[in-house]
């Protein structure tokens, strides 16, 4: 049986706690940070205006043997501390179009924690913060399936972020070693928000499906829930995908330049150049300079391309109207990543010209 001890912080032992690493988020279960500024500086007003704020859930994971330190997991909660952490450190100020209580508004606008008075800092080190300690709980599985309901609906949690905060093993471990490779970021491939909600994570798993499976339907979560745990605990070929994967990378950086950049951060593009570039290496097609030229011609006619006028004789413009509906609705259906899989291949390997023969 679960116990549970309800208690109280102050924000200055949260803080000490948090920033002498005694008070930790196992990133393991837990997703990345993903409160905005807004969310930050209304936590603050709420603080300041002496409301309760939600109760942070507590587990103490471990004992240091040699300091005799308790490890404490923050179970949930981790937004609310790390917006605390980052106010008292100065990293961002409340934003007055952000604030919604007027004589907050009028006391606080624009100010960081060192410009409020030596009471107010005061008033926001002795806050309390509700705690719920829970005990009886000698294994981190246990924890995550708690994780996991506190953060049950949809709106709290994504898709990836629950096989996040649920599984592991070694197909997890590919997915996020593959996401932190540096061509990502190089391309500006993934924004911030992408990359607090996982969805980096979530687009490198479907890449080692599509190394291990080829192109599939992937409308709903079930391929990939399904692959987390199929090769949670036994993935004979992960190294094989992974290299298959880090190479498919390298081919792709052969196609980006100054015209082609804004096409291919499109994630159903991004996904369409993957699925070509296995085809060329799966048949041992070396990628020439004529196939750049090929496909930055294509590029630059897509982006050219309005739906309009579209004659039944005009094959060129048939085709690119197919392409667009392509990647404008349902674009993991299998039928649609087939359509752009078959047009781009065509692309490379023959030419604009061939458009026409499509």
């Amino acid at each position: 049986m679960i116990l549970k001890n309800f208690h109280i912080l102050k924000v200055k032992d949260v803080y000490d706690k948090f920033t002498n690493g005694v008070l930790v988020v196992d990133e393991s279960y837990q997703r990345r940070k993903v409160w905005n500024e807004t969310d930050k500086i209304r936590l603050i007003e709420t603080i300041l205006i002496g409301y309760i704020v939600p109760s942070l859930y507590l587990w103490d994971a471990e004992i240091d043997p040699t300091t005799g330190q308790t490890i404490t997991h923050i179970v949930d909660g981790q937004q609310r501390v790390n917006a605390i952490v980052d106010f008292i450190e100065g990293k961002f100020s409340l934003l007055k179009s952000s604030l919604t209580q007027p004589d907050i508004t009028g006391n606080y606008a624009n100010k960081r924690f060192d410009e409020l008075t030596e009471k107010e800092r005061v008033n926001i080190w002795s806050y309390n913060i509700p705690v719920v300690q829970l005990s009886e709980v000698d294994n981190v599985e246990t924890i995550k399936s708690i994780f996991y309901r506190l953060n049950l609906t949809d709106y709290n949690l994504r898709a990836q972020e629950k096989r996040h905060s649920t599984s592991n093993g070694l197909f997890a471990e590919l997915a996020i070693e593959l996401s932190e490779n540096e061509f990502w970021s190089n391309h500006n491939l993934f924004n911030a928000g992408d990359i607090k909600r996982m969805k980096d994570i979530e687009f490198c798993a479907s890449l080692i499906l599509l190394a291990r499976d080829g192109i599939i339907n992937q409308t709903t979560q079930r391929p990939l829930n399904n692959a987390y745990d199929d090769y949670k605990d036994i993935y004979e070929e992960r190294d094989i995908d992974k290299m298959r994967i880090l190479f498919w990378i390298d081919s792709l950086n052969k196609f980006i330049n100054d015209t082609t950049i804004g096409f291919i951060q499109k994630k159903s593009q991004l996904y369409t150049m993957f699925t070509v570039i296995d085809y060329l290496e799966s048949n041992k097609i070396e990628i020439s300079d004529e196939m750049v030229l090929n496909f930055t011609e294509f590029v630059k006619m897509y982006l050219d391309y309005r739906n309009d006028n579209v004659d039944n004789d005009d094959s060129t413009k048939i085709i690119l109207n197919t392409y667009k509906l392509a990647v404008s609705e349902g674009i993991n259906k299998l039928k649609n990543r087939m359509i752009r899989f078959n047009i781009m291949k065509k692309v490379l390997l023959q030419g604009i010209n061939s458009i026409d023969e499509i």
